[in-house]
């Protein structure tokens, strides 16, 4: 009789769980942002911030299975419009190399991305290839009016590998890191 009794206490316990459970059906998640959301399970946000932040779907590149070509992928992004260049950088670069700073130039038509020393782990045409097209793709999805993108090493447009160009731009009629 003890035991069935414990069995059903075992199984309200069990079906009290699942109840609260159900009910409770949202969830804190952290945001690379480091701001917190509240993640609903029919797929909608809501940003926990001061409202400076929008939420949007950000079109980003990674490298292929196989290492020879870049492919999209989309990501949330939660920041504001002065974090973006900086959030995509460090979202899909391949190689540790620092980002100093950037400027937008030519009426925000060019973008040039000043690197630090960590540029020289960048090895091989593969290496040189698979950096610069994640990079380069992923910042041509995300603004439409950008033509460009330069690669320069401390402040310097110095060409100072033979794999990957600097100073020297990449061109959005001249990417051709996807497969497509």
């Amino acid at each position: 009789m003890k035991k069935s009794f414990l069995l059903y206490i075992f199984i309200a316990l069990l079906l009290v769980g699942c109840t609260t459970a159900q009910e409770n059906d949202s969830k804190e998640v952290q945001g690379n942002t480091g701001q917190a959301e509240v993640e609903h399970t029919n797929d909608t946000k809501t940003t926990a911030s001061n409202g400076a932040s929008e939420l949007s779907t950000l079109t980003l590149f990674k490298t292929d299975a196989d290492y020879q070509y870049v492919e999209p992928y989309q990501l949330e992004y939660d920041g504001n419009e002065d974090e973006l260049v900086r959030f995509i950088y460090e979202e899909v670069k391949t190689f540790e190399v620092e980002l100093i700073d950037f400027t937008f130039e030519n009426n925000e038509k060019s973008l040039v991305l000043n690197l630090g020393d960590g540029i020289y782990n960048v090895q091989g045409s593969a290496g040189g290839f698979l950096f610069a097209g994640t990079l380069v793709e992923s910042y041509f999805a995300n603004y439409p009016n950008l033509q460009q993108v330069t690669f320069i090493h401390h402040g310097s447009y110095e060409a100072i590998l033979d794999h990957l160009m600097v100073g020297e731009p990449y061109t959005r009629t001249d990417a051709a890191f996807t497969n497509e």
